[in-house]
């Protein structure tokens, strides 16, 4: 059985939320989690994002069965999040108020003991295992770049001038590439979804710590609690799939 608590903030700074959840139940025994982080134009960040988010969630629930095989999965997410692209990019074209807008993307089918993930742009998804904490998805930004090129340590991302440039959004050209991965999921893992709000103001190592003493319910707002004590500056979105039984 999956339990999934979601929540967002939009924050002590920006004057709306960008930020976009959605939690779906797909069957008794399988769910979907979605994040979108928006940007562009005065509203363009919100439209692109819950836009992204209502289109992926409708793909994904006519095209889900119970029992589909893994590899189907990943097909029907990517065909989702292009189908998002087109016309989130479509409308940035027709209206010259939202030109330029897009938003990342981290989208998750939870079924049968199995994370199916995809994802473009910085918004992450962490795994929490055996009281560690791992990464999934990897940033499509120009820190990771540089990070991965030894010019920067893993620290040195969350302060860095350039953090905020991504080099992957959905909407902002008519093709986009999706990043798919997959994770065995048991008892007592839990998968955690969340904008750059949360993840470039703490740590992987406080996300843990925080999860470690929340009930999973409560999570999400502990965790945003935490990044606004660290002067989040930006909207803030936290979605946990508790494993109570795989």
């Amino acid at each position: 059985m999956i339990q999934i608590f979601g929540k967002t903030e939009k924050g002590p700074v920006r004057q709306t939320n960008e930020d976009t959840f959605r939690i779906a139940r797909l069957s008794p025994e399988s769910h979907l989690a979605i994040v979108c982080d928006g940007m562009g134009g005065e509203n363009g960040g919100e439209v692109a994002s819950s836009m992204a988010a209502d289109i992926i969630e409708k793909a994904v629930k006519n095209g889900f069965r119970q029992g589909m095989p893994l590899d189907e999965i990943k097909s029907l997410l990517v065909s989702a999040v292009e189908e998002a692209n087109s016309a989130v990019y479509s409308r940035s074209q027709a209206d010259k108020g939202l030109s330029g807008m897009g938003t990342t993307v981290v989208a998750a089918v939870i079924s049968s003991g199995l994370a199916c993930i995809a994802s473009a742009g910085d918004s992450r998804a962490y795994l929490i295992s055996g009281g560690e904490i791992r990464q999934v998805t990897r940033d499509h930004s120009v820190v990771q770049i540089y990070y991965e090129q030894g010019k920067i340590t893993e620290d040195e991302i969350m302060t860095h001038p350039e953090r905020h440039y991504i080099t992957r959004a959905l909407g902002v050209d008519w093709y986009i590439e999706t990043d798919i991965n997959e994770l065995a999921l048991k008892s007592g893992d839990k998968l955690l979804i969340c904008s750059d709000g949360l993840s470039g103001f703490l740590r992987k190592e406080e996300i843990l710590a925080c999860i470690a003493v929340s009930a999973s319910q409560f999570a999400p707002e502990s965790l945003i609690f935490r990044a606004l004590d660290r002067r989040s500056t930006d909207n803030i979105t936290v979605v946990l799939a508790d494993v109570v039984s795989a």
